[in-house]
């Protein structure tokens, strides 16, 4: 094949563009690692939570630090036709006195045995009813030196609470936030003191019934609104500037390896005039000809997808653990399919400046 010998014979030029399309992929992937980081960061564990709706405060605009739920809210809640499992859950920010440094930490209020109680990664799950431990995230753990059995010390509304790590989770983050598990009670104290028995019960009802309970919720109960946990994710603060930016970078790494490998390719074709003038007089057709290059395009592109993949993995185990990086292997697939679209655009000039070469006029500048 022709697009195979001229690779060999010019080996040097096509592993230099093969080089570069090896970087751009590589920073093409490395910015969608970067993006699904930070999203994970930004809220999975909403993303993760075992339910089709979630239940706030009318007018918290689905934020869990502005959401408040009553006893009576709840009960109506709960009470609705359709509803299959619920569950209450509640948020606040925790100062950790373990490493200070490393900012606040979540603490998730939820009840033991319901769909709301996270799956156990090691250690024990938490009792009904009990007080003064809790699971510790993975992220937790990593990222602040702790271990099971250890006695974590958090501070809330200026006083001191320790609680017990018994078990360990891995649910992801809320809000940049590595959390800590614990029991429903635990939760309303530090956020408004034991004293206080009017206070909010929950910050959200986790509810399963499918999209019909959802709407009916909407309708028929009052001062709630509710939304799946994806709807809630997308409403996080940050979390469209952050997809936005990622995105940006990754569409601007896309079109700078379009013009690079369109450019290296059409200068080729330019050298090539009087080879593809002979190559028409022989009654090679253009479509032929272009055929020839998009094999090589390809390759070229190929190849170097196959070392940028290699090189970001590598990164991610070199790179220390708190680097929000996170390489999907959907998006890792979306990137290389995108490179390889850009890059077959990338020699449209080149095809039509092959479909423009007159083998005449071709030989004749050749004389």
């Amino acid at each position: 094949m022709l697009a195979l010998e001229e690779l060999w014979h010019r080996r040097g030029q096509f592993a230099l563009i093969m080089l570069i399309v090896t970087m751009i992929a590589y920073l093409v992937v490395m910015m969608g690692a970067l993006g699904a980081g930070l999203l994970d960061l930004a809220g999975s564990a909403v993303k993760r939570l075992d339910a089709d709706t979630l239940v706030f405060r009318a007018k918290a605009n689905l934020s869990l630090q502005q959401s408040e739920l009553s006893q009576q809210a709840v009960d109506g809640i709960r009470a609705m036709a359709g509803v299959a499992a619920s569950a209450r859950l509640g948020y606040v920010s925790v100062q950790p006195v373990l490493k200070p440094e490393l900012g606040p930490a979540a603490f998730i209020g939820f009840e033991p045995g319901t769909i709301a109680a996270p799956k156990i990664r090691a250690g024990r799950a938490l009792e009904s009813g009990e007080r003064g431990a809790v699971l510790a995230d993975a992220s937790y753990l990593d990222r602040r030196g702790a271990r099971l059995g250890d006695t974590v010390e958090v501070i809330s509304r200026g006083t001191t609470h320790a609680f017990k790590i018994v078990g360990e989770v891995d649910q992801g983050s809320f809000f940049f936030q590595a959390p800590l598990w614990g029991s429903i009670d635990d939760w309303r104290a530090l956020k408004y003191g034991d004293e206080a028995l009017d206070a909010p019960v929950a910050t959200l009802v986790m509810v399963k019934g499918g999209a019909g309970v959802r709407e009916a919720l909407r309708r028929e109960v009052a001062d709630v609104e509710a939304a799946t946990p994806n709807q809630v994710f997308e409403k996080i603060p940050g979390v469209t500037a952050q997809r936005s930016t990622a995105n940006s970078i990754q569409g601007f790494g896309l079109v700078i390896g379009a013009l690079v490998i369109g450019v290296f390719f059409y200068v080729l074709t330019l050298q090539k005039v009087g080879q593809i003038g002979v190559l028409k007089a022989l009654g090679a057709s253009s479509w032929f000809i272009f055929s020839q290059l998009l094999v090589q395009v390809l390759l070229v592109a190929v190849f170097g997808l196959a070392l940028a993949v290699p090189a970001a993995l590598l990164t991610l185990t070199l790179l220390p653990g708190n680097v929000p990086l996170l390489l999907e292997q959907r998006g890792v697939i979306t990137s290389m399919a995108l490179i390889l679209v850009t890059a077959v655009v990338g020699v449209a000039f080149s095809g039509r400046k092959i479909a423009s070469i007159d083998p005449l006029i071709a030989l004749g500048q050749q004389q």
